[in-house]
């Protein structure tokens, strides 16, 4: 019975915490079916809210654009 209550707790806190509305029906069902229940809703909630893998370098910066070189002056152009 301890165990029930534990994980219907467990399951309506990260509900909650992930803006399940589903919360309470979560938490029932996890008291209901214990280890099923848990093991149902940790498959099907992971899936929705996993992290994105880190960008790769080319899409976190900007790439940084060089600018083009002035054109020299040559000895002809300064002495116009």
């Amino acid at each position: 019975m301890l165990i029930d209550i534990v994980i219907a707790y467990w399951i309506h806190k990260d509900a909650k915490s992930r803006g399940n509305e589903n919360a309470v029906l979560w938490a029932v069902l996890g008291f209901f079916f214990n280890w099923i229940g848990l093991l149902v809703y940790l498959l099907t909630q992971r899936k929705d809210n996993v992290a994105p893998a880190a960008a790769p370098a080319a899409e976190a910066a900007p790439a940084m654009e060089t600018p083009e070189p002035a054109p020299a002056e040559t000895a002809s152009d300064s002495a116009e």
